[in-house]
């Protein structure tokens, strides 16, 4: 196996089959990456996956959950003949009173209730929100523990000169 030196360092030299990757400098050293086209398509890769991962995520959190947390409540404070009722024309109810325009005694307590239906929505998303993350919080490290106990092949994190993960 041949070695060619890097630079002005002389300690550092590329094994011809691996041009990617610079021997250690000193023994008992680690394998230093050089960069180049394999770097390159793997962070466009990765920023890709990571991009859609927080698309995904962030409309589960900003768009699904309240819109679940708003049927639910829609069902708990609209019952019985209230149930026919579109929020989006007490909506502009609730506008057009704002405006100055005058409700009648059933759109008077139609607005009241859609006033408690606002606060029982953020109340249910904000509970809902809070779990969730205690949950996390909880969740994540016992995960991690029980991932670096496992003796699988997908089980302990071990770092070698081969993993990517490792050389960070």
């Amino acid at each position: 196996m041949t070695h060619t030196p890097i630079g002005d360092d002389p300690g550092l030299s590329w094994t011809t089959g691996q041009p990617d990757i610079a021997e250690p400098a000193h023994p008992g050293g680690s394998m230093t990456y050089l960069g180049g086209r394999p770097l390159r398509r793997y962070l466009t890769w990765y920023g890709f996956a990571s991009f859609s991962l927080v698309l995904t995520f962030g409309s589960v959190v900003g768009i699904l959950l309240p819109n679940h947390v708003q049927a639910l409540e829609f069902a708990r404070w609209f019952t019985g003949p209230d149930a026919a009722v579109d929020l989006a024309e007490l909506s502009h109810l609730k506008d057009a009173v704002a405006g100055g325009a005058t409700a009648t005694a059933e759109e008077q307590r139609l607005l009241g209730l859609l006033g408690q239906f606002d606060a029982g929505r953020a109340e249910a998303l904000s509970l809902v929100s809070a779990l969730g993350l205690v949950g996390t919080m909880l969740a994540v490290p016992v995960i991690g523990i029980l991932s670096d106990r496992t003796r699988s092949r997908h089980g302990r994190r071990t770092c070698r000169a081969s993993k990517p993960s490792c050389m960070v």
